[in-house]
């Protein structure tokens, strides 16, 4: 584990950006995050604050006192957001980096529900933290992303629909998937792709290509599209 969070911390150094989800997490960094830690993490009743109101996170948090970090966060004991603010996340400048951390269970508590205030809160982090992202997609939320590459070395992006998503209750199974979109993919691309393939189903892409990015807008997706650049 040491080696693991040498290697971490030698990425942030270098301009690397770093997000720790959760008091055990964030504990394992403690001397890089620029906060205090006040206390043992307690089970506590917790109100998240975001632009669009406050949102129940009760859970096991870490209570800290932001020293040279800057808060990106606060939570409030009850819905009354004038008293009670506790900080709930910080990002800390650290060598050419930052690292960012959410001090309680907000990724254990969206990934039980998907609410869409947490998917909020943590996307202005991720937008502090990783301002030019490698893709950046203009869809529906339900559309889930992951960046590979082919066997033979192409880089790839697979677009995965997750609209009916089955939630952790007596009714867990699905029962239909609409489509969503159309979806627009903006990619770091160095150079120039020759072609744009949409699989399985060999689908028209319409695609552009200016200073190093990929602009490519694909077809609703239903279930599973992958987009190879060639």
């Amino acid at each position: 584990m040491d080696d693991f969070k040498k290697a971490l911390l030698h990425y942030v150094e270098q301009g690397g950006s770093l997000l720790l989800l959760g008091e055990k997490c964030s504990r394992l960094f403690e001397p890089a995050l620029g906060v205090r830690f006040d206390g043992e993490p307690q089970n506590i009743a917790a109100e998240l604050e975001t632009p669009s109101g406050p949102i129940n996170v009760s859970g096991i948090w870490q209570e800290v006192t932001a020293m040279t970090a800057k808060a990106a966060g606060f939570r409030h004991a009850t819905r009354d957001m004038r008293k009670d603010q506790k900080t709930t996340a910080t990002i800390m400048n650290y060598g050419k980096g930052k690292i960012g951390a959410v001090y309680g269970p907000l990724a254990n508590i969206f990934f039980k529900g998907h609410h869409p205030y947490i998917r909020h809160f943590i996307g202005a982090m991720v937008k502090d933290l990783f301002p030019e992202p490698a893709v950046h997609v203009d869809g529906p939320s339900a559309i889930d992303i992951a960046l590979r590459t082919t066997k033979d070395g192409r880089p790839s992006l697979h677009l995965l629909n997750r609209s009916n998503l089955p939630l952790p209750d007596r009714y867990n199974f699905t029962d239909f998937i609409p489509a969503l979109g159309p979806v627009q993919v903006k990619m770091r691309i160095a150079a120039k792709p020759q072609k744009i393939t949409l699989v399985p189903d060999d689908t028209p892409v319409t695609w552009e290509w200016k200073d190093g990015r990929l602009t490519a807008t694909i077809p609703p997706v239903h279930i599973h599209s992958v987009l190879v650049i060639s």
